[in-house]
């Protein structure tokens, strides 16, 4: 493994470990972490960061890739139970490297794959949260909004990639493309902004039917925005996947009506029925069928997802 893989699995297990299992979705679906796991959890999370500081260059930087320091700040600063103003502090050059990096158009790159290294800048800015950045992180968002596919890249509603985000540079030569990596680390860097694209992407990410959208559409379930929560279910719905049942159903006791009842029939898009086969209330059904066999597959290897053969949408890719 070379020294810039080592960098990036540091960072994105730090990132896992630190949202996932300590304030994120595997602590709300089993409850609290007991005692013991934390303590190991936060073990892992203080190597995983002493290894980076290991690697952290004198200029303030890991890695020639911005992408790469922006990945590796986002992990610092979220990880549970950091001083904010001491880690700014300890970090300043770092941030400060990316700040370097903003365009007058508001992207934060150097020049390859400039969507995505700006949603990943604009990540680890809103996550350091530095008044001095604000500006440099709403124009940067802007500079996302501005450049998602829609109607401005002359991408119509109907289009197959509306809604979706190219890295950058590449979107019209290939194509009019989207990434969903790219898309995901967008609706990241939108958060608690632009509701409205929020929402697009949202939806953008339901159409890919790739299972790896799961994830960062659970993450904006709870969204500020009843539109952008309403558009995340409907898009859990369409991907099939059994392991957005515990997000859509926690969505049945959401304040507004119309997000209620697109968690109704995102839980019967999952169960393969209609909203009427189901008894609609707080304790929907999601499968309501007395076998009184626990485990009537006689598949050795079953697969618990309703969809096992989800339609990926050709061209939608995914990697750094």
């Amino acid at each position: 493994m070379n020294r810039v893989a080592k960098v990036v699995a540091g960072a994105v297990c730090a990132l896992v470990v630190g949202t996932g299992a300590v304030n994120g979705q595997a602590a709300r679906a089993n409850g609290k972490l007991s005692a013991d796991t934390r303590a190991k959890v936060m073990a892992s999370l203080g190597k995983a960061e002493a290894y980076l500081k290991e690697k952290l260059q004198a200029d303030g930087r890991w890695d020639r890739n911005p992408g790469v320091n922006a990945l590796v700040l986002t992990s610092i600063f979220r990880e549970p139970g950091k001083d904010k103003a001491a880690t700014t502090k300890e970090y300043a050059k770092s941030l400060d490297a990316l700040v370097a990096l903003a365009k007058p158009d508001g992207g934060i790159y150097e020049s390859a794959i400039p969507h995505y290294v700006t949603a990943l800048s604009t990540s680890a800015l809103v996550a350091a949260g530095r008044p001095q950045d604000k500006p440099v992180i709403e124009k940067a968002r802007r500079y996302l909004v501005e450049n998602m596919l829609d109607e401005g890249e002359g991408v119509a509603k109907t289009d197959f990639w509306y809604g979706g985000m190219g890295y950058g540079k590449t979107t019209r030569a290939d194509g009019r493309r989207a990434d969903i990596i790219s898309l995901e680390y967008t609706l990241q860097a939108l958060k608690d902004s632009e509701p409205r694209v929020r929402a697009r992407a949202a939806m953008a990410l339901g159409e890919t039917r790739d299972r790896a959208a799961v994830e960062p559409l659970v993450a904006v379930v709870k969204d500020s925005s009843v539109e952008v929560r309403r558009r995340a279910i409907m898009a859990l719905g369409e991907l099939g996947d059994s392991s957005a049942i515990t997000a859509i159903t926690g969505a049945l006791k959401d304040d507004d009506a119309s997000v209620r009842r697109a968690a109704v029939a995102a839980l019967a898009e999952l169960s393969g029925g209609s909203n009427h086969d189901h008894h609609i209330d707080a304790n929907v059904r999601v499968n309501p069928n007395p076998n009184p066999n626990p485990n009537p597959n006689p598949n050795p290897n079953p697969n618990p997802n309703p969809n096992p053969n989800p339609r990926p949408r050709p061209g939608y890719r995914g990697g750094f």
